[in-house]
């Protein structure tokens, strides 16, 4: 098997986590050949990523695939590049539908007619895979990877059960611009009964008394260094006021990496009641849900303990790729068969 990967280096971003992740179980517990366009933030910006992404796409060519073997495409991924089109047996695995995203017509079409060239599907979860069989995808090659892994070396030391728990603190990891996280600069101070300790990059400071900038770190040393006691999963406004647009609107499909995160540092998460991820988080008795920030006030942690356990026996399935092994072998099985 082959995995094929197009991701940006860099250190402290997240982005590449998940593909980057892919990679090793596909290496380690399939013997995959992995073949990636990695470049940086300044080849982005640049000609010399132009530049790069010819001279591999000329060594990529060069290979002799074979046309039966099967081929997994990390998407998105330039789809006009020459491999992909000789590939036959493609598996896609999706980390984004960057159509449905941005909510662009034409960038969704050409993204479904991809799909279906492609003899396998992984989803992110059964919400995506209802809405790519309203895009006329054949149901019977879309597998669901429920959630994705999160590989981390270092163990995280966990509090003690004995001890009662107070909930004061929840972490926010991202993308923390206004652009990307509005509603951290929508709330106000005097209406929080929590603290929100934020990671990430965009900003380099406290927001205020009860958002305080806790650092940017190295994605796989992340989880270890969240000392919260939950997570949040959130995008867009603070309330539903912008339900169905595009960012909090993508979430109704996808499954956001900071959730596996947060599940890989052993803390109960706190999601949107709409979002997809709501269904595993209510199934797996794992955290809380809400319409608003505001209602993590009124939010009751009798069952806290209970929650936290939960998770702690989900860290150690997220930290050693259970979710990708799983639905690959799944994958396979069906190869046999056919």
């Amino acid at each position: 098997m082959i995995v094929i990967s197009k991701y940006i280096c860099n250190a402290l971003n997240a982005g590449p986590k998940a593909k980057v992740d892919v990679e090793k179980i596909m290496k380690e517990e399939f013997d995959a050949t992995i073949k990636t366009f990695a470049y940086t933030e300044k080849q982005e910006e640049t000609k010399l990523k132009s530049m790069l992404l010819k001279a591999k796409k000329l060594i990529f060519s060069m290979n002799n695939i074979k046309k039966q073997e099967l081929t997994m495409i990390q998407v998105p991924f330039s789809n006009e590049l020459y491999l992909t089109k000789k590939a036959q047996n493609k598996i896609a695995l999706i980390h984004d539908l960057d159509g449905l995203r941005k909510q662009e017509d034409e960038l969704n079409k050409k993204e479904m007619e991809f799909l279906k060239t492609c003899k396998w599907i992984i989803a992110h979860n059964r919400k995506m895979k209802e809405y790519l069989v309203t895009q006329g995808i054949e149901e019977e090659k879309i597998f669901v990877l429920e959630l994705f892994d999160y590989l981390c070396k270092e163990k995280k030391e966990q509090t003690s059960k004995e001890k009662q728990k107070v909930v004061k603190t929840i972490a926010y990891a991202g993308n923390l611009v206004s652009d990307k996280s509005p509603f951290l600069y929508q709330l106000d101070e005097k209406n929080m009964n929590f603290e929100l300790e934020l990671y990430g990059k965009g900003i380099t400071k406290d927001i205020n008394e009860k958002m305080k900038y806790k650092g940017s770190f190295k994605p796989e040393e992340l989880p270890n260094k969240i000392d919260s006691d939950l997570g949040l999963v959130w995008d867009g406004n603070y309330d539903e006021s912008d339900e169905k647009k595009t960012f909090k609107n993508y979430t109704r499909y996808n499954n956001p990496h900071k959730l596996s995160c947060y599940i890989a540092s052993g803390i109960p998460v706190i999601v949107w009641a709409k979002s997809a991820v709501a269904e595993f988080v209510e199934k797996e008795n794992i955290g809380y849900t809400i319409h608003s920030i505001y209602d993590i006030n009124q939010l009751n942690f009798e069952d806290y303990t209970t929650k936290k356990e939960n998770v702690e026996r989900l860290m150690e399935q997220v930290r050693n790729g259970f979710y990708t092994k799983r639905v690959v072998k799944e994958i396979l099985l069906q190869e046999k068969i056919k």
